[in-house]
């Protein structure tokens, strides 16, 4: 699906946008998840796409409110919000018990490797939730 342009960031990320990954969020979480695949692409300009996924944070036991994803460079590229319902994830894995672990996330990019983050609770930690190449 085409749409256009591409939104701005959530107030909250706009700031971390074009930080290195590492700088903004120094630890490291646990968590399983997903990045399944492109849901909207956006013909600009700005151009980019909406990416979907899934995410758990596997010690607090829910899904993610805050996603990043940066590029090959480790550059964060885009941002979006979680909590979303995911039944299928339910369904596939008996461990997770919540229905809101699906997540989007916007980058204004319409090519090249994204990887999608969780936000951890503490604000300064995240989890790699999977790899996209957009294409």
């Amino acid at each position: 699906m085409l749409h256009k342009p591409s939104p701005d960031p959530p107030v909250w990320a706009a700031p971390l946008i074009g930080q290195t990954l590492h700088s903004a969020f120094p630890g490291l979480g646990s968590c399983e998840g997903n990045t399944d695949n492109v849901l909207v692409r956006y013909i600009g300009p700005p151009s980019g796409v909406k990416i979907v996924g899934w995410g758990w944070d596997t010690n607090a036991r829910r899904g993610f409110r805050r996603i990043v994803a940066a590029d090959d460079a480790g550059l964060i590229v885009g941002a979006g919000e979680g909590e979303l319902p995911r039944p299928d994830v339910m369904r596939a894995r008996p461990n997770i018990d919540a229905l809101n672990t699906g997540w989007q996330v916007t980058v204004r990019r319409d090519s090249g490797s994204v990887e999608a983050y969780g936000v951890m609770n503490d604000g300064r930690s995240v989890c790699r939730l999977g790899r996209l190449d957009i294409q």
